[in-house]
């Protein structure tokens, strides 16, 4: 879709399955289930709606889903799909993994940084984007590959140690005019380093809004999730972007939602917003 001088579309990574629980931390299951249905073991469909950004000046993807290296128990415990998905996507939509210029990471777990890396035909790491410069907050990375104790288990960091040493990186510390019509904003809350990406669409902005907001069915402010490192700040920072993003009928690109790629939301009542317009990005 046309946005001023951007193309926007989003392009799967991989559909798969977590934990309806965890997906909504201390919400109810009668409540939550309402609209997200769960499977026979409790786990919800997610999508990983990586987001292409066409300009004049760059080819950007936001994310790069959970990439081809899960092990068979770890596919089968998310009902990962068995393709490579992002970059046969890419390739779906006219585009060669080697005409990525950048790559905008709103965070670094493995369902949003795992296809970044691809093994070669000997089993050995390399870059899906050998040509892309990779953009994350300094303090994400530190804590992926910082061997930190409470974190572990939270990042793939041989991965990601691997595409540290060997991509065109550029670590953010703090807001960034990155690129023409591309903004990047720290949030935290999900995880310490947490960005978002806003898009100037013409006369409206977007916002690639990561996993303050997973999903449609979190619009509620108060439905975080058990992944969240730190729920409080993820709370207030929803209240602060929703009022804004409600006002001026911004666009929310949603990572994990199964239907709705992007939308614009409007006020349900004081701590919860829904649906207004759905926009079709593929």
């Amino acid at each position: 879709m046309q946005f001023g001088d951007l193309t926007i579309e989003s392009i799967s990574g991989g559909r798969f399955r977590l934990d309806g629980g965890a997906m909504f931390g201390i919400v109810p299951k009668p409540l939550w289930t309402r609209n997200a249905a769960a499977d026979e073991f409790n786990r919800i469909q997610l999508d990983t709606n990586c987001l292409l950004v066409r300009h004049s000046d760059y080819l950007a993807i936001c994310d790069t889903g959970f990439g081809t290296k899960l092990s068979d128990k770890e596919r089968m415990h998310v009902a990962a799909e068995g393709t490579d998905s992002l970059v046969c996507n890419l390739k779906n939509a006219g585009i060669d993994r080697e005409e990525i210029t950048h790559v905008i990471f709103s965070h670094l777990h493995f369902d949003h940084a795992g296809g970044a890396t691809q093994l070669d035909g000997s089993g050995n790491l390399e870059l899906t984007f050998p040509n892309a410069t990779h953009l994350f907050q300094k303090r994400e990375m530190d804590d992926a590959i910082g061997n930190v104790k409470e974190l572990e288990g939270s990042y793939y960091d041989s991965e990601l140690s691997f595409l540290n040493e060997n991509a065109k990186t550029l670590a953010i510390d703090g807001a960034l005019a990155a690129l023409p019509n591309l903004e990047i904003e720290p949030t935290g809350g999900h995880t310490f380093g947490h960005q978002v990406i806003w898009l100037q669409l013409g006369q409206r902005k977007g916002i690639y809004i990561g996993d303050l907001c997973p999903t449609s069915a979190h619009l509620n402010v108060f439905w975080t999730m058990a992944y969240d490192a730190f729920q409080l700040e993820v709370r207030r920072k929803k209240f602060e972007l929703f009022e804004r993003i409600a006002t001026e009928k911004t666009i929310v690109f949603f990572d994990h939602d199964p239907e709705i790629q992007a939308a614009t939301i409007k006020a349900k009542n004081d701590k919860s917003f829904e649906i207004d317009e759905v926009f079709a990005l593929r």
